[in-house]
């Protein structure tokens, strides 16, 4: 940690929340009002004090079998998955892992992310959660940037990490998770802290995001950030002890938090997927009705894909991008509680709430409990409510800023020149976000101010992906625009020009699922290499001059006008077309895999037509079912085509750029 950063992070712990907000200066401040703003965090707390209070308060209450994980064949104990914690951490330290150490975690959804996470915390260790999907190169580039020293893995994953600089200990060789847990074990005791040496600092962990520079930028949150949050979010979302929530997100995704800690604390049950890849549309509300889920957190664009009602969920929570309010009037019922959160990964996962309903102004809500909110002019002072400006988030959520990124952290994170009431840092994060207070005292979220996107809850640096796209030998110039094909579905667009006498790109049959005029290596090599994109933009158009403001370089106003037109989907049939016309994506980005399973985007698109073509049966729009046959010479005919030039477009910049 840099010396600002464990400064900083000191500053949270110890700064007295005294500073007041004096005259007019109160009215540009928005808190939470009625509740107690105070901070929930008791000096020297950690994240498994309180899943280990729950486990006590179940003792306590008579009911010591209460189940924290049930995924329909493992179902273990809030006892049990505090005794299995025990005895990893113990071994833990019999390896040489000391407390403030960062603990790399590259496990799959099981019981195993909870069992290693907590292990991490019992020994007053951070962890930096690796995604199984990342590519070898991000991997090392978060190993070595966090100076992680130990990975806790499974044996299945355990050959990834080949090569990685740091010690591989194989979780599931060194404690057995099932139901015959002997919680009575002398190892299976909870470590006193006269066991423990002292930690250098109090992070909790360590979440990586999308960077400007081509690298991710890795996120620091304290133990006072997230313990602070997980007790708001318990009292103020209204999860329940008999609750089931389902548990599908990966760990390395901040917004994991709201489905586990936070559940963990209120004394839920966790129901995580072991299905290889993402459950979406029928899969995934099979899955919720087998497994009687009451609640479920996700991305407003997952919830999409679910046709069906499943009546059980009487919780549901969306974030990470723009809900629709056809989502709202979809799912809304009478007793179910439908939440829309926000909040960047800086200020401890989520910031604002709002309890949605029908016909009612779709907002980001109000803070949380302890939360405050600010709106900024260019200039980082406050406006009053009704004026536009960026959105500024303060309290003791914010995180001590990004690790070894100085820089970065003094431009994100501006001094608190208001004087906010339980702001013990002195600083407000500035979220890049536009927005305004309106007349009912809600926050009204305008979109992003920079080159920032959120995609199905990826945050994405636009100017990454381009650096990566400038990279190939052949582009000259590179711009990545978001557009929206559907109302509240953001997609990505490339635009590039190539090197004067470069070779054009040829398409074959391998580049179905990657548009006209590129190799099947492009929609790879892109998204492997930026390291943080869920994948690759969706439409890729040449273009004769990427888009241009006067002055200012290129401009990323222009928004293709139709996702579909010209970009050689290549689908055939009335089936394929129907789906293709209203998702916009060809047959081949339909059933594009990666390594073997769909990508998260790609199931997301797939599930999304399944549903459109389903819809279009029961209405006799399509006569087949969604099991298209090419016909005889069909392949023939498309690489005739495609090489005669027939299905290559070659856009223009956009109007408006």
């Amino acid at each position: 940690m840099s010396e600002q950063l464990r400064l900083r992070s000191e500053d949270t712990r110890t700064a007295p929340a005294t500073n007041q907000i004096a005259g007019p200066a109160a009215a540009l401040v928005l808190t939470a009002d009625g509740v107690d703003n105070g901070i929930r965090w008791r000096p020297g707390e950690r994240l498994h004090h309180l899943f280990e209070r729950r486990c006590d308060e179940f003792k306590t209450e008579g009911d010591p079998d209460h189940l924290a994980v049930d995924d329909g064949e493992l179902r273990m104990t809030y006892a049990q998955l505090d005794a299995l914690a025990n005895q990893l951490a113990r071994h833990l330290l019999a390896q040489g892992v000391s407390p403030g150490d960062r603990v790399g975690l590259f496990v799959d959804k099981s019981a195993f992310a909870y069992l290693v996470m907590l292990a991490a915390s019992k020994i007053h260790a951070a962890y930096v959660p690796l995604d199984a999907a990342f590519p070898a190169d991000r991997i090392s580039f978060i190993v070595a940037d966090a100076g992680v020293r130990t990975i806790l893995t499974i044996s299945a994953l355990a050959g990834r990490l080949d090569g990685v600089d740091a010690t591989v200990i194989q979780v599931d060789t060194v404690v057995r998770v099932d139901e015959r847990v002997d919680i009575d074990l002398p190892d299976a005791r909870r470590i006193g802290p006269d066991e423990l040496a002292p930690a250098d600092d109090d992070l909790a962990y360590i979440i990586y995001t999308s960077g400007t520079t081509g690298q991710p930028k890795g996120v620091a949150i304290n133990q006072v950030n997230i313990c602070n949050f997980v007790q708001v979010a318990a009292e103020t979302y209204g999860l329940r002890a008999d609750d089931r929530v389902y548990q599908g997100m990966t760990i390395a995704f901040d917004f994991s938090v709201e489905e586990i800690w936070v559940p963990l604390i209120c004394g839920a049950t966790l129901v995580p997927s072991t299905s290889a890849g993402p459950l979406v549309g029928r899969d995934l509300a099979a899955f919720l009705a087998q497994h009687r889920v009451t609640a479920l957190c996700c991305v407003p664009t997952l919830l999409a894909t679910i046709e069906e009602d499943v009546p059980e969920l009487r919780f549901i929570l969306v974030s990470g991008e723009a809900c629709p309010p056809h989502l709202v009037s979809r799912w809304h019922r009478p007793g179910r509680t439908l939440l829309n959160v926000y909040g960047p990964t800086e200020t401890s996962v989520t910031a604002t709430y709002a309890r949605l309903a029908p016909d009612e102004p779709l907002t980001i809500g109000v803070p949380l409990p302890t939360y405050s909110v600010v709106i900024l002019d260019e200039n980082q002072r406050a406006l009053p409510r009704g004026e536009t400006g960026e959105i500024g988030i303060a309290g003791i959520c914010l995180s001590p800023g990004y690790v070894n990124r100085d820089d970065l952290t003094a431009r994100t994170f501006v001094p608190d020149n208001v004087g906010i009431l339980n702001n013990p840092s002195r600083r407000i994060y500035r979220t890049g976000d536009l927005g305004r207070v309106n007349h009912d005292g809600n926050i009204e979220y305008l979109g992003r101010i920079d080159s920032q996107v959120k995609i199905r809850g990826y945050r994405i640096e636009l100017a990454e992906i381009e650096s990566v796209l400038l990279r190939l030998p052949r582009v000259a110039q590179a711009a990545v625009t978001s557009y929206e094909p559907d109302p509240g579905r953001v997609e990505l667009a490339a635009f590039y020009t190539q090197h004067a006498g470069a070779p054009r790109w040829t398409t074959d049959t391998r580049s179905l699922s990657c548009g006209p005029g590129y190799p099947a290596t492009w929609c790879r090599r892109t998204s492997r290499s930026c390291r943080i994109c869920p994948d690759c933009p969706a439409t890729r158009w040449t273009a004769r001059g990427c888009p241009h403001r006067p002055g200012h370089g290129y401009s990323r106003r222009g928004r293709p006008s139709s996702p579909l037109r010209g970009n050689g989907s290549g689908a055939r049939g009335p089936a394929l077309r129907a789906a293709a016309g209203e998702t916009g994506v060809g047959r081949g980005r339909l059933l594009r895999r990666s390594r073997g399973r769909f990508s998260d985007h790609g199931a997301l698109l797939h599930a999304r037509a399944g549903t459109v073509q389903q819809r279009r049966v029961h209405q006799g729009r399509v006569p087949q079912p969604f099991r298209p046959r090419p016909r005889r010479g069909g392949h023939r005919r498309a690489r005739r085509g495609r090489a005669g030039g027939t299905s290559r477009t070659t856009a223009a910049a956009p109007a408006g750029a």
